[in-house]
């Protein structure tokens, strides 16, 4: 557990190297709003393109759409159906590059799409076997991949909500996906360790996949395409080239399991969320983190930057959201 009150020592491995940095520190975060209504742990958080709605999910199987500028609930969706043998869970969430449409999947075989205007379900992908674990929209708006507990990555076409091309090469669970900015690349993590990026125009592997000994939690990319941001069991934050997939830095700081993160839209900041009830901010350059909020009794399961970088939000354990004004957390050490 990181607590506020102390300082925890923190190091950046850059290069292969290990270089002791400032300590981890309590940081002035300015919470501005607590967003409740779910009443069990929330997994999954999504911003809308135009930052105006925030998407949350969870245990309770609900799908809440939160209105940004007052703080209140738009729309309850209701739509994974209950089964006494799975957890109810909703694992995964994400809007179109468009924000008309909301994918989401849970412990089920299917992926429900969402009207998000009229916050209607407007149709259901169904995969042949598994649980979809992981979604991602192409920055193009035309594909929707899911990443499934068969370890099969598959591709649908938005415009007719029909299974397209099917990626394999995973020998587990898919557990994160993310595109690239650009839309040329698809980087893949499963259950095992392993990372894939694809070559979307192809359908091919891009790079050597890279292997890890823990399980990975999230994944994404940075603005520019060329570094993705890992996080995993075994408590670290790790950026990668995103081409070679070779490591170009490790933060460390955290006591647990590392479920999110989350890159900054000015590509100079990481958000991380994990079991030990942390949520941080790490700046890319220094490696220096600052702590945004710390719980004794719950983890923090999700973390994610507004489209304009303005705000943090986190959930968890608590089933409560939380949104930060990041200019104020992130305010340099003095």
């Amino acid at each position: 557990m990181i607590h506020l009150g102390s300082l925890r020592v923190c190091f950046v491995v850059t290069l292969g190297l290990l270089i002791a940095t400032e300590n981890l520190s309590a940081g002035d975060a300015k919470l501005t709003a607590t967003l409740k209504g779910h009443t069990d742990e929330v997994y999954a958080l999504a911003f809308s393109p135009d930052g105006k709605t925030l998407a949350t999910a969870g245990q309770d199987v609900s799908i809440r759409l939160w209105d940004i500028a007052t703080g209140k609930e738009r729309f309850i969706l209701r739509g994974n159906v209950k089964n006494e043998k799975l957890n109810f869970t909703v694992w995964a969430l994400a809007f179109s590059p468009d924000g008309k449409t909301l994918a989401s999947s849970g412990h089920e075989d299917v992926i429900r799409i969402w009207e998000v205007a009229t916050a209607k379900e407007k149709a259901t992908l169904k995969v042949p076997q598994g649980v979809i674990r992981a979604l991602a929209y192409c920055p193009d708006g035309r594909t929707l991949a899911s990443g499934c507990t068969d370890g099969k990555i598959r591709l649908w076409d938005t415009g007719t909500d029909k299974e397209g091309a099917t990626l394999s090469g995973h020998s587990n669970a898919v557990e994160v996906l993310a595109y690239s900015p650009d839309g040329k690349s698809l980087a893949s993590g499963c259950y095992n360790g392993v990372i894939r990026v694809w070559d979307v125009a192809t359908n091919k592997p891009r790079a050597t996949m890279w292997q890890h000994t823990e399980k990975f939690k999230s994944i994404a990319y940075g603005q520019d395409g060329t570094t993705l941001v890992l996080a995993g069991a075994d408590s670290r934050v790790r950026l990668l080239d995103a081409e070679r997939l070779k490591e170009k830095a490790i933060f460390k700081g955290h006591t647990d399991c590392v479920v999110s993160v989350a890159f900054h839209p000015n590509g100079k900041t990481i958000a991380s969320g994990s079991f030990d009830g942390a949520a941080v901010q790490w700046d890319i350059a220094t490696g220096k983190g600052r702590m945004v909020y710390e719980s004794k009794d719950d983890g923090v399961y999700c973390v994610g930057y507004s489209p304009d970088g303005k705000i943090l939000a986190t959930a968890g354990g608590d089933g409560l959201i939380r949104l930060w004004d990041v200019e104020t957390a992130a305010k340099p050490t003095k």
